[in-house]
């Protein structure tokens, strides 16, 4: 496979915690979002607030990164501990609700917390 993938229409946002960029794989567009959402809540909270994904229609959207919460504490814990509130999540439900959760079509559920 191609180990050098480049990418075209790079964009950073929020001092470079997003990371937007295109690129082609087997004549198919992508665009490829990164994030690394700030660790602590209240910073995580604002950070989310001031985020607008974008859809590129052309293109298959991929949005990865480190979230820095726990998107399904139901079903990805391993700890018997009660799951701890956390309105950044609220707010990332709400930003993504128009992707599809591609770890719903894994066998068993890849992230654990």
């Amino acid at each position: 496979g191609k180990k050098n993938i480049e990418f075209t229409m790079v964009r950073e946002s929020q001092d470079g915690r997003i990371i937007t960029g295109n690129t082609e794989i087997k004549q198919q567009p992508f665009q490829i979002t990164n994030i690394y959402a700030p660790p602590m809540s209240k910073d995580r909270v604002r950070f989310f607030e001031n985020w607008t994904s974008s859809i590129a229609e052309e293109r298959i959207c991929i949005i990865t990164g480190d979230f820095n919460t726990n998107l399904d504490p139901q079903n990805d814990r391993i700890s018997s501990a009660p799951s701890q509130s956390d309105h950044s999540r609220d707010i990332i439900q709400t930003l993504l609700a128009e992707y599809t959760n591609t770890a719903l079509f894994a066998k068993e559920s890849p992230f654990l917390t």
